[in-house]
This record gives C-alpha cells, sequence and structure tokens, in this order.
C-alpha cells in the first residue's frame, strides 16, 4: 500500500513538473495531478494491457518506441476525464501528450533511482 501511494505521488509530481514545464500542456494545480495521477493508474491498469495486445506488430517494428502513442493516447483520455488537465495544441494536443510522455518517463525514471 505504501509504494502504490509513493507511485501515485511521484506521477503527480511528473504530471504537475510537466504541466509547468511545457507550454501547451495545462495542469490548474498539484491536487488536479493526484487526480490525474489516479486516473492515470486506472488506465494504466485496465486499458493499457489491452492497447499493448492490439499494437504488438508495431511496437515489434519499432522496436518499443511506439509505446510512447500508446502512453500519449491514454493521457489524452486522461485529461478527457479529468477536470484542469487538458492539452491544447495541434492534433489536438497529441504531440504535447507526446511530449509529456516522455517528460514523464524521463522524470518518474529519475525520482525511482532516488525513492527506491
Amino acid at each position: 500500500m505504501k509504494d502504490l501511494i509513493v507511485s501515485l505521488i511521484v506521477s503527480a509530481i511528473c504530471i504537475f513538473i510537466g504541466g509547468e514545464v511545457l507550454p501547451n500542456v495545462e495542469v490548474s494545480g498539484i491536487q488536479t495531478a493526484l487526480i490525474a495521477a489516479g486516473g492515470l493508474a486506472l488506465a494504466n491498469t485496465f486499458i493499457r494491457p489491452i492497447l499493448r495486445a492490439i499494437s504488438a506488430p508495431i511496437r515489434w517494428i519499432t522496436l518499443g518506441l511506439f509505446s510512447f502513442v500508446i502512453n500519449a493516447i491514454i493521457l489524452m483520455l486522461v485529461a478527457y476525464f479529468v477536470d484542469g488537465f487538458s492539452f491544447t495544441g495541434e492534433f489536438f494536443g497529441f504531440v504535447w501528450a507526446l511530449a509529456l510522455s516522455f517528460v514523464i518517463s524521463v522524470l518518474s525514471t529519475i525520482f525511482g533511482m532516488f525513492v527506491n
């Protein structure tokens, strides 16, 4: 249980920092980032395995880089349901969701080294 809470807090911090760094990613506050992190955890638990199974050949061809696209799709889905968390810009914000996916991956790796 403690690991789950720490993971949610780290994800919320990464989402909040990504919202501050990236210009077209809007996160209204840390509370919104916590809600988005919870939604992201739920989406990663239930929706991500389905998307990974469907996109297995594409991920194999792209050597796993298509996983960032899957992460961006999940982030856009979470942003659709969470008020105060949104993407603006071209392609309905897909480019910024992809950028936030990369930022979250890098930051969670860095934070993971210090938390563990």
